[in-house]
């Protein structure tokens, strides 16, 4: 079984890869370039754009290629918060709600704000010079893998005119061709990903740490579990005497010394790490693929 649903979850993901080949060739990739490289900058996005955009943010932030950080916001604290005192700043919004896209292009009008905006379905009266239609096809797993290896990749392009360096020329040689690592990737986490199917085919609570970077992933994969209980690894420090048996902690190497207090805290046996050691600009992409092979597998337990 577990061999079965790694070959076939690399194969989708070699597809996806094809797709978003094509996505990254379009002349209008210039001007999201043009966006990333604004000095200062708004990312903000509707509930089912959450990973992409963290993705985005995290990306930008790791390489701090301007003088002000980027800001993450959901599009409703961007609307009512955010956007009225930053009108400065430009905007990158992923939308993907007509619902939320017409009151946006509204805002955008009124307020002048420098937006570029990112949708699968832009109404045709509304596609104008600073829009882009992107369309992936597929699921919940699909559309976010698809989404955040595009981003990812774009801006990871745009960035080595900026920050030419070992690690984004390393993070693009391996982003760029993830599929042909989801076997043997698959096959080194294979006792965690057992340990994490076991846990979300069964009605045991299970209490998941994971750091802020991460954490969109885990909670948008695992939405749908309601014996998953999910918090910022940061949170360990209060709330360790309040957890059970049954904890998963999902980290990359940075967070080693929080994962060694909840294990040291809870005892080593009733503790499960999931440690992406890969750079954590990428670890989010890895880690979706990780919950999809796992929850594919507990469909058969």
């Amino acid at each position: 079984m577990f061999e079965k649903v790694v070959e076939k979850l690399a194969e989708k993901i070699v597809k996806i890869e094809d797709r978003v080949r094509e996505e990254l060739s379009r002349k209008e990739n210039d001007k999201i370039r043009e966006y990333l490289g604004k000095e200062k900058l708004i990312i903000t996005f509707s509930p089912e754009w959450k990973i992409p955009a963290s993705i985005l943010y995290w990306t930008l932030t790791a390489f701090k290629i301007h003088q002000y950080p980027p800001i993450l916001a959901p599009y409703s604290s961007f609307i009512t918060h955010i956007a009225p005192y930053h009108e400065e700043y430009s905007v990158i919004a992923l939308i993907d709600n007509v619902n939320v896209l017409k009151p946006m292009f509204d805002f955008r009008r009124l307020l002048k704000i420098d937006t570029f905006i990112l949708s699968e379905n832009i109404p045709k009266q509304m596609k104008l010079l600073d829009t882009m239609e992107i369309r992936f096809e597929g699921g919940f797993f699909e559309k976010n893998i698809a989404w955040s290896l595009f981003l990812s990749i774009l801006t990871l392009k745009s960035l080595a005119n900026e920050v030419r360096t070992k690690r984004v020329e390393n993070l693009l040689k391996e982003i760029t061709n993830i599929g042909e690592v989801v076997g043997d990737m698959c096959g080194q986490f294979r006792r965690e990903i057992e340990h994490l199917a076991k846990a979300l085919s069964g009605n045991v609570e299970t209490y998941v740490l994971a750091p802020d970077y991460l954490l969109p992933v885990v909670e948008g994969f695992l939405k749908d579990h309601v014996n998953i209980r999910v918090y910022d690894i940061s949170s360990a420090y209060s709330i360790c005497d309040m957890l059970k048996n049954n904890v998963v902690v999902v980290r990359t190497g940075v967070e080693e010394h929080m994962g060694k207090y909840v294990r040291f805290k809870l005892g080593f046996q009733n503790v499960h790490e999931i440690v992406i050691n890969v750079d954590p600009v990428s670890a989010p992409l890895y880690l979706m693929i990780i919950i999809e092979a796992s929850k594919e597998i507990a469909k058969s337990m």
